[in-house]
């Protein structure tokens, strides 16, 4: 498994307080008000409990595993891997978007929320 720094460096540390899983999506809202939403093909981990702060993220192609300090994790199967992770503040602001490999004069991405995939911690580029 490779270590996701830059996803790592967002949330560690963050508390769950709410984790909803669903077919294509496993979302989670922390109690600093920010959420996390990964489109998945698949979860066959139990979920996080609530309460469980997050210490790192870890990913190999489509296997994606976020682990916490409690020793407990869930392992994912992203939908696309490089473009399935949001994280967002409790503002709604873009804290982490995955990069995606765009086609040259592709600027279907741009918009209020993802402004030339830039945001303001300097993570997107």
């Amino acid at each position: 498994m490779t270590p996701n720094h830059k996803l790592t460096n967002v949330i560690k540390g963050r508390i769950i307080e709410d984790l909803q899983m669903n077919p294509a999506e496993v979302s989670m809202r922390f109690s600093d008000g920010s959420t996390m939403h990964v489109k998945v093909m698949e979860s066959n981990s139990p979920p996080l409990k609530n309460g469980a702060r997050i210490r790192a993220v870890s990913e190999q192609s489509v296997k994606f595993i976020i682990s916490c300090e409690d020793e407990s994790q869930i392992v994912l199967t992203l939908a696309d891997p490089g473009s399935s992770v949001t994280v967002r503040d409790a503002n709604g602001k873009i804290e982490y978007l995955a990069k995606m490999k765009l086609p040259r004069g592709d600027h279907s991405y741009r918009g209020k929320d993802t402004h030339l995939l830039r945001d303001s911690a300097g993570l997107l580029e």
